[in-house]
This record gives structure tokens, C-alpha cells and sequence, in this order.
């Protein structure tokens, strides 16, 4: 089976805040040491806002990503921890990809939810650098192609 889903995902889940917890609080016990925090507030604050807001925003919208999204051609097995789900082709409904995000992402809206939810969202493998983030990515490209062939199929 191919991998669609990049083999970076656990990192931006898991790994990346990790790392963005510890770096910031090294920064703050150096600027502490040093002297220059202050008794004030704001100084306190607003590293602890930074990194509250930080992990906010990747939770929104990393942490409900696939852990792993294989091809198993007239369907898609689709893991999120410990549960896996098998999407058959012709049970999407949309394939939307969100290129100018950082990271892409693709997302597959199922026509009758499963045990994941209503839709499913992965980061695709990385294909290299084209030069514009709008450019078309080949695994959704390619996605839009196979969904549409196998809905057109399972109308007949």
C-alpha cells in the first residue's frame, strides 16, 4: 500500500509543541537568571499568553490530523491513534486541499461520517518545493481524479 499522508505528522503533532514548550522556557528561565524579568505582570505575561496561544492554534488545527493515511486502491485506511477506519473512495463526498497553509493539508469530507467524524484531514507526502504554495499538489490531484471515477461508478 502507498503512503499518502507525510511521515512528518507525529512531528508537527507531537514533537513541535514539545519543542516549543521547552525553547520557550528556556528562554525565560535565561532571561530570568539575568535579571531581566521584572516583578511586573506583563513581563510574566505575555511569554505565558505566546505560548498558550501557540498551542491553541496548532491544536486546532494539527492535532485532529491523520496519523497515517494509506492507499488501498478503491479505498483509503485512515489511522488517528488507535483507531483505524477504512474509507472507501466512493464514500467522499469533497477532497479540499489547503495549500497556502503551512503545513498542506487535504481534507476529506465523507459522505456518511465515521468513527473519525464527518471528515478527515492528513498532511500529504511532500513532494518538494514547486516555487508557489498555490501550485497542485499530486496526491490531492490525484485523489479528485479517483473519488470522481469511483463515485461515477457506484452511480451506475
Amino acid at each position: 500500500m502507498k503512503r499518502l499522508s507525510s511521515s512528518l505528522t507525529p512531528w508537527q503533532k507531537r514533537a513541535l509543541p514539545g519543542a516549543i514548550l521547552a525553547g520557550t522556557a528556556f528562554l525565560f528561565v535565561v532571561e530570568w537568571r539575568h535579571g531581566r524579568l521584572t516583578g511586573d505582570a506583563l513581563s510574566w505575561f505575555l511569554p505565558a499568553f505566546a505560548v498558550v496561544f501557540v498551542l491553541l492554534v496548532r491544536r486546532s488545527y494539527l492535532w485532529q490530523l491523520a496519523d497515517e493515511v494509506l492507499d488501498a486502491g478503491d479505498a483509503l485506511l485512515v489511522r488517528r491513534g488507535a483507531v483505524q477506519v477504512r474509507v472507501p473512495l466512493a464514500g467522499i463526498a469533497e477532497v479540499r486541499l489547503w495549500s497556502a497553509s503551512t503545513p498542506p493539508r487535504i481534507e476529506l469530507r465523507l459522505a456518511h461520517p465515521s468513527r473519525l467524524g464527518a471528515s478527515v484531514a492528513f498532511m500529504p507526502t511532500w513532494h518538494g518545493y514547486t516555487g508557489t504554495p498555490l501550485a497542485e499538489n499530486p496526491v490531492a490531484a490525484d485523489l479528485v481524479a479517483r473519488v470522481e471515477r469511483a463515485r461515477a461508478a457506484a452511480l451506475r
